[in-house]
């Protein structure tokens, strides 16, 4: 089934990757690659099932070495070293505050040194993405220009 929108689909191994599925969106072609049980309430964790789940992160690690191959750099430069950052993978930050403030506007300092701007000159924040600062530029543009 290859017209936009149709989904072809087919019948899941027991427990592991998924012989060549594929979903037709459009344009866009999915493999379905990996089924997700829900786990029983008293289900333990067991060396066999550890061994599974290395076994399913080395794969996707090695299909995202192989597709990282092929990438151009947007929206992020793969060429860089994140190890430093590392030790802050074991917190989850995200929306508890100013909590990365001082970085922040270390960084709106940098810009604004950058293009010999005034302290008076500037004001913003750092985003998460390029679609969030875009929203956010065209939020300013309407309320301020409007």
């Amino acid at each position: 089934m290859r017209e936009g929108g149709s989904i072809a689909t087919g019948v899941r191994s027991e427990g592991d990757l998924v012989p060549d599925i594929e979903i037709v969106l459009g344009r866009n072609e999915h493999k379905m690659c990996l089924t997700i049980e829900e786990p029983e309430a008293d289900d333990e964790v067991t060396s066999e099932k550890d061994a599974y789940m290395a076994s399913v992160l080395a794969r996707y690690r090695k299909s995202l070495v192989e597709r990282t191959k092929h990438h151009l750099g947007s929206p992020v430069n793969l060429d860089f070293d994140h190890d430093a950052l590392g030790q802050l993978l074991h917190f989850s930050i995200n929306n508890l505050g100013d909590h990365s403030r001082r970085f922040e506007v270390g960084v709106l300092d940098w810009f604004a040194r950058l293009w010999e701007l005034e302290k008076d000159e500037y004001w913003g924040y750092i985003t998460n993405c390029r679609t969030e600062g875009n929203l956010h530029g065209i939020l300013v543009r309407r309320e301020v220009f409007s």
